[in-house]
């Protein structure tokens, strides 16, 4: 590489060369030189068309900074990505390799005629969306009837667009109660229906677009229904009992007797109790009860209807009224109790 006194000595005498014959043609630029919009780290090439160089020479500069990058095929600048190439003294390019949002800014192709003639164009330098974590919600776990705000801080240029979506199932339901537009999604009075993930999406037109899952979880107060609130078997059937419900967190499933006595033999203890064998004098109370950490009381109590079920038929209400039993279903957390009834029809069965 020539020293820059030595290069400016050479494009002085070039310069007085060239104006000093008559008879040459002053060159001038083929086409504009084109703006450049290139991804962060990309390569950025600018290219200048000049008809009828002859003695004159092709630099390029940076305007914002009046830095001269270049001179003929000569890289005057130490930044090690600038690099110029040409093809037969006409097209001449300047490269910038690993672009940085430092970068962006105004370019000159310039030929040292006298007057000066030059030719610019900008250099746009665009960077994918980026979420920081460090601003953003991160899962969340809220009383039912709270207010909630979720926060999603996105950078980028241009600058991101947020969107939140809710995940339904794996999925992305895009329905109106679940979209939301800007950087704050605010929920008022959150229920259990608001349960579940949220996905930020930021996005601003340069790919990929990037997402962060947030869970919001809703602590509410247990609910306990079951389908058959009265069911029937014949003698020394096995007869299934289940009792369903919801609570968060989940709560801990046993079966006890009115007596409060926790049955562990024979029985599941789980949501559906099993008892093996319908006697006809089966005549005995059970409980389900669902225990969890939150602290709060409350009670639900449910009606039982007359609904009867057999895998052969239908047990008749009235002649097995005398050989019922009952069984509870209780729900107990530490955010509330509920309770449900069922009874057992048990013993000999008329049509």
């Amino acid at each position: 590489m020539l020293p820059v006194l030595a290069i400016t000595v050479l494009c002085i005498a070039t310069w007085a060369s060239a104006l000093n014959d008559p008879l040459s043609d002053l060159p001038r630029f083929g086409t504009p030189l084109n703006n450049l919009t290139v991804s962060v780290g990309r390569e950025a090439v600018f290219t200048c068309i000049v008809e009828n160089l002859g003695p004159y020479k092709v630099a390029w500069l940076r305007v914002d900074t009046q830095t001269i990058l270049t001179i003929a095929t000569h890289v005057i600048t130490k930044n090690h990505r600038i690099a110029v190439t040409h093809s037969g003294h006409r097209r001449w390019c300047l490269h910038i390799r690993d672009t940085k949002e430092t970068d962006r800014g105004w370019y000159m192709c310039q030929v040292n005629t006298d007057p000066m003639s030059s030719n610019t164009g900008f250099l746009e330098v665009v960077v994918p969306p980026d979420i920081l974590d460090d601003s953003t919600s991160t899962d969340m776990e809220v009383r039912e009837g709270s207010d909630v705000t979720l926060r999603c801080a996105a950078t980028g240029t241009p600058k991101p667009k947020v969107m939140w979506r809710r995940e339904v199932g794996g999925t992305i339901q895009p329905n109106s109660h679940e979209v939301g537009q800007g950087p704050v999604l605010k929920l008022t009075r959150v229920t259990r229906t608001h349960m579940g993930p949220y996905l930020c999406i930021a996005s601003n037109g340069v790919p990929p677009a990037v997402s962060k899952r947030i869970v919001l979880n809703v602590y509410f107060q247990p609910v306990v229904w079951i389908e058959n609130q009265l069911v029937g078997a014949y003698e020394g059937q096995t007869l299934v009992l289940e009792c369903h419900s919801e609570a968060y967190p989940t709560a801990i499933t046993y079966w006890t007797r009115p007596s409060n006595e926790t049955i562990t033999n024979g029985i599941d203890r789980s949501p559906t109790m099993r008892k093996p064998s319908t006697r006809r004098d089966s005549k005995n109370s059970w409980k389900m009860d669902h225990n969890h950490e939150r602290n709060t009381t409350g009670m639900k109590d449910e009606p039982m209807t007359k609904m009867i079920e057999n895998e052969d038929e239908q047990i008749d209400f009235q002649s097995a009224t005398a050989s019922s039993s009952l069984f509870h279903c209780h729900l107990l957390t530490n955010l509330g109790i509920a309770t449900i009834t069922a009874a057992i029809l048990a013993g000999g069965m008329s049509t």
